[in-house]
């Protein structure tokens, strides 16, 4: 323990105060090794002190939480530090409040008192205290909403514009800013868009690569960047295996009918995707793509020859 107050010290670190009663609390079931019940009480009091203390501004309100530290919780009796006296005071009046609350939240613990003393509320408390204070949205000032004869209907419009712009000034101070396509999203992203209108931005130059490619699965993937779509050449490859597959899927449904009755409609559809699932995989031109004699092609599937087999003479 000595060897890392010591490496703590020199590194500059501080340890938050729940990681500080946990060292603390786990020291002193070392020391009751041979004490099994007395170690298991240490232990589910350390757990539910940190629950607590993970939730005590939901439960006490924000402004409470800023200047109280629930620090210890022993056999339904829970400790804590209070900033001032005139804190002090206040949560006087308000223990059984709080202890009602407390137990409707945790059942399990079972409070039944609260003990505080005038104490120093831990920098990473009143930090994230600080976080998680948002403007006030009755501050606001409000929108006139025009158009709107319902006055229920109009007030809830005008209080759903009060909290979005307290919303939107809570996030701008917390570094967010909103989505310069949008203009609606919070994004703290460096290019300034969110991530919904990125996704969109990235479906669209998909989908006009994907419309690109299909109509000439020959296109190399430096062709398709000269036509202007930013692609990677991942996205590439993986568009075209997704247009092999569906070309693939179709062929056997073709190839299926054809063989159960002949259509000339159906054979010609047949013929044109089994080209087009070859130049996707190979990469040629058209016309290197001779159907009569499949096996010589350099990629061909060995179903394909099935479905054309039978039906090469009449296709013809």
């Amino acid at each position: 323990m000595e060897n890392f107050e010591n490496n703590k010290k020199s590194s500059g670190q501080l340890i938050k105060p729940l990681q500080q009663g946990l060292i603390k609390a786990i020291a002193s079931l070392r020391k009751d090794g041979g004490d099994i019940k007395k170690r298991y009480v240490i232990a589910k009091s350390m757990l539910a002190l940190g629950r607590l203390i993970a939730t005590w501004k939901d439960v006490v309100g924000i402004v409470l939480a800023s200047h109280t530290y629930p620090y210890r919780l022993i056999k339904g009796k829970l400790f804590l530090a209070v900033s001032d006296s005139q804190w002090m005071q206040t949560l006087t009046f308000l223990r059984s409040e709080i202890i009602s609350k407390l137990n409707n939240v945790f059942p399990d613990m079972k409070i039944t008192e609260i003990c505080a003393r005038v104490g120093v509320i831990p920098e990473e408390v009143k930090r994230n205290i600080e976080e998680s204070i948002w403007p006030d949205w009755r501050e606001e000032p409000i929108t006139e909403v025009k158009g709107v004869k319902d006055k229920d209907l109009a007030e809830g419009i005008k209080r759903c514009c009060q909290k979005s712009s307290a919303r939107i000034k809570g996030l701008t101070d917390k570094g967010y800013k909103l989505c310069i396509i949008c203009r609606a999203v919070p994004t703290r992203s460096s290019d300034g868009v969110c991530a919904m209108c990125l996704y969109k931005s990235q479906e669209s130059t998909r989908l006009k690569a994907m419309t690109l490619i299909s109509e000439m699965p020959w296109l190399t993937y430096e062709e398709v960047s000269e036509s202007g779509i930013e692609l990677s050449e991942l996205e590439y490859n993986h568009i075209k295996e997704e247009l092999y597959n569906a070309s693939d899927s179709l062929i056997n449904e073709l190839g299926k009918d054809l063989l159960i009755e002949f259509d000339e409609d159906t054979f010609a559809q047949l013929q044109k995707e089994i080209t087009r699932a070859i130049i996707l995989r190979t990469g040629c031109l058209p016309d290197r793509v001779d159907l009569s004699d499949i096996q010589s092609l350099e990629f061909f599937d060995v179903r394909w020859n099935k479905y054309l087999k039978p039906f090469m003479g009449e296709g013809d």
